[in-house]
């Protein structure tokens, strides 16, 4: 799919960063130009919650990051994701794709290093991290890259 052919589609989309402890969350606009983060959710309520938005803010599609090795191979966790993934896919009633995030967190926490005081950092919810990763998968996807 082009990124001309993701433009053509309407409704907000969601970014997706899958992790054991939670979920980070992003939204776009509904003309899929800007991604911004939301609330990150316990991974163990994160089908519930995603499900909610989705019939609240009228998401049409979901990007999931999938965590692949630096060789471009499955990770164990990618695994995990993927599983996650078929479930979510069975619960939501929109297309589901996946896209390669590798380094998306470490590029998150730079980002927000760059913008955060040495207090703030210590005292930034652990979330938020989880929220501008899944923002900056959904960036990429939405600006086609």
């Amino acid at each position: 799919m082009t990124s001309i052919d993701r433009k053509r589609r309407t409704g907000r989309c969601m970014g997706v960063d899958y992790g054991l402890a939670r979920v980070g969350l992003a939204i776009s606009d509904p003309s899929r130009t800007i991604a911004s983060p939301s609330k990150a959710v316990a991974t163990e309520d994160a089908l519930i919650r995603v499900k909610s938005l989705v019939d609240e803010r009228g998401i049409t599609e979901i990007v999931v990051g999938i965590p692949l090795n630096m060789d471009g191979s499955m990770s164990e966790m990618g695994e995990e994701v993927m599983a996650f993934v078929v479930q979510l896919r069975a619960v939501v009633g929109v297309p589901v794709v996946t896209r390669d995030e590798r380094l998306s967190t470490v590029e998150a926490e730079r980002a927000l290093n760059s913008v955060d005081s040495a207090a703030r950092r210590r005292s930034r919810p652990k979330g938020r991290v989880d929220s501008a990763a899944a923002a900056i998968i959904l960036q990429s996807y939405l600006d086609g890259d």
